[in-house]
Parts: C-alpha cells; sequence; structure tokens
C-alpha cells in the first residue's frame, strides 16, 4: 500500500510540475519539496491546512525577501514558476556537520571534500550538445571554482571510478528526485561525498551564451557548486548559487561573494589572508519587529523607513578590530554615530561613539552594541531608531542583506 502512495504522490508531483503552478494544491507540493515543510498537511480540518499553506508560503517569501503575505501573490506565483535548480534551499548535509553560513556575505556550507584531489567523468550526455563540448563546459565550470581553492580536478574515462559523476537524466531517475520535463526543474546535485550531478535530459541546452535555451556552462557551475558544499543564497540574485535560473555573461563568472564561499569552505589555492567577508561590504538593517529599513538623511538624523533601494538605506562595513564595525552611510558619506541617548550622523572622527559590535543571533539576526556606551541600536513602530540598554527584545534585532 505504501508503494502505492508513493507512486501515486510522484505521478501527482510530476504532472503539477510539468504545467504553471496557480493552485493552493500545487504550491504546497512544491514547496514541501523546496523544502518549506517536512511533512505535507494531513489535517482533515481545512483552517489548519489553510494555516500550515500561509505558513510555508511566508516562509517561501522570508527566503527571497519577498513581501510576507503568506497568500500565493503575483509575486511569488512568478518566482516560483521560475525554472530553478531543484535542491532543496533548506536542505542539510547529511554527510557533514559544516551546516552554516559564515555570514550573510556568503552562502551556506553544507559539507566539504576531505581530500584535494577528486576524478570526475560523464556518464550520459544531452542530445544538444556533443559528449567533446560537453567534457569542455564541465572542464571550465570546475576551473570557475578550482582555480581559486587547493583542489585539483581530473577527468577520467566513462567506466572508470570516479568522485563526481555527471548525467543528464529524464524523469525518474532512481534518486528520489524525479525530472519533471520542460521547465521547473533543471537539473540537481548532492553534496559531499556523494559526488552526483543530475541535468534533466528534456531541457533545451545550449552551450551558446546569446540567452536562448538554458546555458550549461551557468548551471553547471552552479551545480557543481552544490558538489563542492555550498547551499542556496536565496537572498542575492547576482550569486551563481541563487537557485532560479537567470543569464549571466561568462566573462563575470565567478562572482566575488561565490569566490569568497567556497575559500572560506576550502582555503585560498595561492594561501592568500581571506578577507573578512564584512569589511567593506555595502549592507542593508533590516529590523525584525518592524520590518522597516535603518535610513538616513543628509541632516543626520537615522530612523528606519519601508525599503525603497535607495543609498540612504545603504551602510558599508569597515572593520576596526574583530566583531566591531563603523557604519557608512552610502547615501551622504557620514557613519552612524550615538551619544548614549539618540543614534545620528556624523563625519567620520575615528572614536568609539562610531564603533559597533556586532552579536550573531541564534535566528541569523545581529545585535548592534555600541562600543563607548555599551548600549544597543533600537527601533520601534514609529520608525525611530535610538540606542537603548540591550533588552533582547526583536526591536533591537537587525537582519543584513548585501545591498
Amino acid at each position: 500500500m505504501r508503494s502505492v502512495i508513493t507512486l501515486l504522490l510522484f505521478f501527482h508531483i510530476k504532472y503539477i510540475l510539468a504545467k504553471s503552478i496557480e493552485v493552493d494544491k500545487d504550491v504546497l507540493t512544491y514547496l514541501i519539496q523546496l523544502g518549506y515543510s517536512k511533512s505535507q498537511c494531513g489535517s482533515t480540518s481545512k483552517l489548519a491546512c489553510s494555516l500550515s499553506l500561509s505558513s510555508i508560503i511566508r516562509g517561501y517569501q522570508k527566503a527571497f525577501d519577498l513581501k510576507e503575505t503568506g497568500q500565493f501573490d503575483k509575486a511569488t506565483k512568478e518566482l516560483l514558476n521560475k525554472p530553478r535548480c531543484g535542491n532543496s534551499d533548506l536542505q542539510q548535509s547529511s554527510a557533514s556537520p559544516m551546516l552554516s553560513s559564515a555570514s550573510p556575505m556568503l552562502s551556506s556550507v553544507k559539507g566539504k571534500w576531505s581530500k584535494n584531489h577528486l576524478k570526475w567523468t560523464i556518464g550520459s550526455i544531452s542530445s544538444r550538445i556533443s559528449d567533446k563540448q560537453t567534457e569542455q563546459i564541465i572542464h571550465e565550470a570546475f576551473n570557475a571554482w578550482t582555480k581559486y581553492i587547493p583542489l585539483n580536478i581530473e577527468k577520467v574515462c566513462r567506466n572508470c571510478k570516479a568522485d563526481i559523476v555527471f548525467d543528464f537524466a529524464h524523469g525518474d531517475h532512481d534518486d528520489g528526485s524525479p525530472f519533471d520535463g520542460p521547465g521547473h526543474t533543471l537539473a540537481h546535485a548532492f553534496f559531499p561525498e556523494d559526488g552526483r550531478i543530475h541535468f534533466d535530459a528534456q531541457e533545451q541546452w545550449t552551450e551558446k551564451f546569446d540567452g536562448d535555451g538554458y546555458n550549461l556552462f551557468l548551471i553547471a557551475v552552479h551545480e557543481i557548486g552544490h558538489a563542492l558544499g555550498l547551499g542556496h543564497d536565496t537572498h542575492d540574485k547576482n550569486s551563481i548559487m541563487y537557485p532560479s535560473y537567470q543569464f549571466m555573461e561568462k566573462h563575470i563568472i565567478l562572482p566575488d561573494k561565490d569566490r569568497r564561499s567556497i575559500i572560506n569552505a576550502y582555503g585560498s589555492r595561492n594561501d592568500e589572508k581571506i578577507l573578512d567577508p564584512y569589511n567593506h561590504a555595502v549592507i542593508v538593517l533590516k529590523n525584525k519587529a518592524t520590518n522597516r529599513i535603518l535610513d538616513s538623511n543628509g541632516q543626520g538624523h537615522v530612523y528606519t523607513l519601508e525599503p525603497n533601494n535607495g543609498g540612504h538605506q545603504k551602510w558599508m562595513l569597515i572593520k576596526d578590530n574583530d566583531g566591531i564595525y563603523t557604519l557608512r552611510n552610502i547615501g551622504t558619506s557620514r557613519v552612524l554615530d550615538s551619544n548614549g541617548k539618540k543614534t545620528y550622523t556624523l563625519g567620520s572622527n575615528g572614536g568609539n561613539y562610531q564603533k559597533w559590535r556586532f552579536h550573531r543571533q541564534h535566528d541569523g539576526s545581529y545585535i548592534l552594541e555600541n562600543l563607548a556606551t555599551s548600549r544597543v541600536l533600537d527601533s520601534n513602530s514609529k520608525a525611530a531608531a535610538r540606542e537603548l540598554s540591550s533588552n533582547g527584545d526583536d526591536s533591537q534585532k537587525w537582519f543584513f542583506k548585501a545591498g
């Protein structure tokens, strides 16, 4: 009986992913597949299932920095229907205890290889790209990562023992993650030290960089990132590890954030010092309690507003010591300052009133403590940004997002 239920669920998933996702039942099934809930809503209560779906949608919206309505609104529908990698956004590695991202400036690390020489091969190819072209594309995709890290790769014969194996597969290919035909899921990969990378053979694969079809190099770079241990980056569309497919010019690969992420996991090939990922990073700070963004103006006032992507809502972090930074406003070039009661911006003077210690919380947010006053950056529903004694409230927690 269990096998029958599993088979029916497989055909249901395969069917809904072959067409546009439109109805709640399809949304729930797909989001579960992407890791946003451990189990389907099995309650007989329509209200309970409705609340469950709303919560799951809200989790997806939060992950991708969408407005958290809990509804399958236009923006959510458009993003959910974009072709993408089939790996779960929230999946954890079963092979390694390395789970968390070093910072919001890096992709999460799900595991790493225990050896520095990997053998790879191609088990099967696409009918659209020749064997020789496919081999060259995969080699270049590997090189996009390995030129920065002390990891060497070697191509071996099709029947030789290999650490990483590439295959173009159809539908159910016995790995628990069936492909769905053209669109939606394009490929998926397994974290170290599994080594399987699969592409949906029914997709319109191309070696060209003309915007038509799905560029094999770009998707291979993404999937190799997973095979080397990097998770999805749902917050930064400029990252090659962003889940949804987006065309990029070849010359910008590998984006700086991804380069820093892989060096963070494996170290640098040239033994270069790994730079603090925060230093000189430009970020946006969102208050956990109000969902408003830390903002400033030319008169030195600091407050929170709804996000507008303007320069006054972007701050450059300038490192002083470990965990201590100055925050320079991009719009005004003034730095975040305090007198123990109020926060404002002033010209940089190097004083401790302009230095902030970052305390990372379990939910990924940060508390910003002023080095001179030991009070923390706080906000309220009236948009004030101020300093208070630390109390652990959500109004004192700030999420960082690349600006």
